[in-house]
């Protein structure tokens, strides 16, 4: 698997972080570009701030996770929360911003999660995966293949089926570090706190791993790579394989 460039992607800035943080660091580690982008600014998340300021902040946080994390780059992607739409505009974006950075292993959320923005960063990505195979979609030349994709884990884990768990324990503390840096998150809320949420799941992952922590990925299931994704992960963080 020479040559691999990661893209994450999530509907908001902490989500890439808490659902395969561990992973990209442990990628960025062994030299493989692990680039992350933000569909949306989050612009919900800071109670009693106005929109604008909101998003400043939370962008701000995911920067400084990313840095934490070996992050190659942090893209936002111009949506805003509770707005993510899988639009033909919002797929010729993401499209452009996967050829560019020739990212041919893309993780993002899993179909039917419970966030109706994460749902929606779901499917553009999984139309966007063809779509960056088309001419008559985006400015940037066409893709010859369709990258891989592989789906993060759900908060809880709740209605997740796991292909492969990888084992974050070399970077799990790189990982809660990141969190640490969505201050603005600290508590979800309700009594739910960020960090204690992510590390409850990390042992659940880890426990049917047989190690302390890891990280839960499934692969799409859909033509032309079905596994393509999970096998790459697993050549990637497990082989060594650049």
């Amino acid at each position: 698997m020479p040559g691999t460039v990661v893209l994450a992607v999530g509907a908001h800035p902490d989500d890439v972080d808490a659902f395969c943080g561990g992973t990209l660091a442990l990628l960025a580690d062994r030299g493989v570009p692990a680039h992350v982008a933000i569909a949306t600014g989050g612009e919900g998340g800071v109670p009693g701030e106005p929109a604008e300021r909101a998003r400043e902040i939370r962008l701000a946080e995911a920067r400084r996770a990313g840095e934490l994390l070996g992050a190659a780059s942090v893209e936002w992607l111009g949506m805003h929360d509770q707005e993510a739409v899988a639009s033909r505009a919002a797929r010729a974006r993401l499209a452009d911003h996967v050829r560019r950075l020739g990212a041919n292993l893309l993780l993002t959320h899993p179909p039917g999660d419970y966030h109706a923005d994460h749902r929606a960063v779901a499917e553009l990505v999984l139309a966007m995966r063809i779509g960056a195979c088309a001419g008559n979609l985006g400015s940037e030349p066409p893709l010859r293949s369709a990258p891989d994709l592989a789906y993060v884990d759900a908060a809880q884990g709740l209605a997740f089926e796991p292909h492969v768990w990888i084992d974050v324990t070399a970077t799990w503390e790189r990982k809660l570090a990141a969190l640490r840096a969505h201050e603005s998150q600290r508590t979800l809320g309700g009594e739910t706190e960020l960090v204690p949420l992510i590390e409850s799941l990390g042992r659940l992952r880890g426990d049917q791993r047989g190690c302390r922590y890891a990280e839960a990925f499934a692969g799409c299931g859909t033509w032309p790579t079905p596994d393509g994704g999970i096998r790459r992960l697993v050549l990637l963080a497990e082989a060594g394989v650049p």
